[in-house]
């Protein structure tokens, strides 16, 4: 996620996020949080987040831009599937998930009616 003086919105987000995903063993996760010259504090934030929760930083003294943030973010991530997401915290955790169960549901009827 990339990062630009939202030292009031990244704890909240991180809490919240690792709440809900730790709760489900089968999804290994982290957070790549690309801080992109940040002078509001959030920097320092994410080194304390660090030590609790399993984030990738790839802070820069240097403002990279949205894009680069996002190219960058997806280049350091070790998972399969990547979700790009804003700080801001628009896109909230359980909204995902039921947006996830909706699609599961539908690809296990659509796999089911092409067995049939």
């Amino acid at each position: 996620m990339p990062v630009h003086n939202e030292l009031l919105n990244l704890r909240s987000l991180i809490e919240s996020w690792n709440t809900e995903l730790k709760n489900i063993s089968s999804i290994e996760y982290e957070f790549v949080i690309v801080e992109d010259g940040s002078a509001d504090g959030a920097k320092e934030l994410i080194e304390e987040l660090e030590k609790n929760f399993p984030i990738i930083n790839l802070s820069s003294e240097k403002k990279r831009g949205y894009s680069q943030a996002v190219f960058d973010g997806i280049k350091a991530s070790n998972e399969d599937y990547v979700l790009c997401t804003d700080i801001d915290n628009q896109i909230k955790v359980n909204s995902l998930f039921n947006l996830l169960n909706f699609c599961f549901m539908r690809i296990k009827i659509f796999t089911k009616f092409n067995v049939e």
